[in-house]
Formats: structure tokens, C-alpha cells, sequence
């Protein structure tokens, strides 16, 4: 675990979002905000009313949320790293 960083939320709402990094220069005060942004991006997934109740929550719009969110992150820490 010592190559890893491990950054976690608990929400109001009891949602846990873990995200584990292999890059040691992630930031701690840059994590805060891509962990906002997959919060908010999940929060806006569940609130669509044409999702099923008790099925799981399977979006391709989501997926494609959290890739841009994840791609950007790395983009920020590849500039660091120059």
C-alpha cells in the first residue's frame, strides 16, 4: 500500500466514493476537488427520474463524466511533473 495514495468521501447522503491513486504527486487540495466532482456527477446521475428504483445505477453518460473528470486530474498531474 505504500506505492498507493487512498482519498475518500462519505457524503451526507452515506454515498462512499474511494478513489486510489498510483501516482504519488497527487495533491491532496486537488483530490478535494475531484472527489467533489465525481460526487456531484453521481448525485446528478440518481436524480434523473427515468432511472429504475433498486436497479443498478448503469449510465453511459456517467461513465463518460468520470472519465473526463479522471483524464483531466492526470493531464494536471503530468504538467506538475515537467
Amino acid at each position: 500500500m505504500e506505492d498507493y495514495r487512498a482519498f475518500g468521501l462519505f457524503s451526507n447522503t452515506h454515498n462512499k466514493t474511494i478513489v486510489i491513486c498510483d501516482n504519488m504527486l497527487t495533491e491532496t487540495s486537488t483530490m478535494k476537488d475531484v472527489m467533489s466532482s465525481l460526487s456531484t456527477a453521481f448525485v446528478n446521475a440518481i436524480q434523473n427520474p427515468f432511472q429504475p428504483v433498486g436497479n443498478p445505477l448503469v449510465m453511459n453518460s456517467l461513465d463518460g463524466i468520470i472519465s473526463n473528470i479522471i483524464q483531466k486530474h492526470n493531464s494536471i498531474n503530468l504538467r506538475k511533473k515537467v
